[in-house]
């Protein structure tokens, strides 16, 4: 059909690649295939983030493009199938999904024990720390610590007539304090002079001037 219009020409439906296309080439007419075009057009034609989110094909709903089989080939859909689940890699596959006790470093033994004490790293939360009892005490699920009362005898201890008296434990903790009244001294009689004198008492005091 040399004189049909390639606008008379019926539209195909499908390309497999093989197909013939007539080009000029040094002046001279050859013919190559489909595939051959598409190769040239692909080899060179894309630079470094040419590829803009508009021309990436559809996705499903929620759900992030990648290989989820554990080898080599075209990517695919993700899927989120409900709310709570993570993207995790789990028996050879990446998906979304939950955890298992089992999955996570050190929650297993935790687990099977019920203490936190199994836990070799990382830090407890205050609503998980135990009531602490003795001579610092605290609530459970709390981090404020109170010294416990060891002596309800508090305050301004001792006066001019009466001494502290105090009561110390192993741990250096005044566990009791009373007082005790001074000692009243005896009456003294204090001589000064060269002699001392002829009939001195008990506690007479003499200061010799010689």
């Amino acid at each position: 059909m040399p004189d049909t219009k390639i606008s008379a020409l019926t539209l195909t439906t499908s390309l497999s690649g093989a197909e013939s296309v007539p080009i000029v080439q040094g002046g001279a007419n050859f013919r190559t295939t489909v595939n051959d075009i598409a190769a040239m057009a692909g080899e060179g034609a894309l630079t470094d983030n040419a590829v803009l989110d508009t021309h990436l094909r559809d996705s499903t709903a929620l759900s992030v493009i990648g290989r989820s089989a554990n080898s080599s080939g075209d990517p695919g859909d993700i899927i989120a199938s409900a709310d709570g689940y993570i993207l995790r890699r789990s028996g050879g596959t990446v998906g979304f999904g939950t955890i298992t006790v089992a999955s996570v470093t050190g929650l297993a033994a935790v687990a099977a024990s019920g203490s936190a004490g199994d836990l070799t790293t990382g830090t407890l939360a205050a609503a998980r720390l135990p009531a602490r009892i003795g001579d610092v005490t605290s609530p459970a699920g709390s981090v404020t610590m109170t010294l416990a009362t060891v002596n309800s005898n508090v305050g301004a201890i001792g006066s001019a007539t009466a001494i502290p008296v105090i009561t110390v434990n192993a741990k250096g903790l005044i566990t009791a304090v009373s007082t005790a009244a001074l000692g009243t001294a005896a009456a003294k009689n204090l001589s000064v002079g060269t002699s001392a004198p002829a009939s001195p008492a008990t506690n007479d005091l003499w200061v010799d001037t010689n």
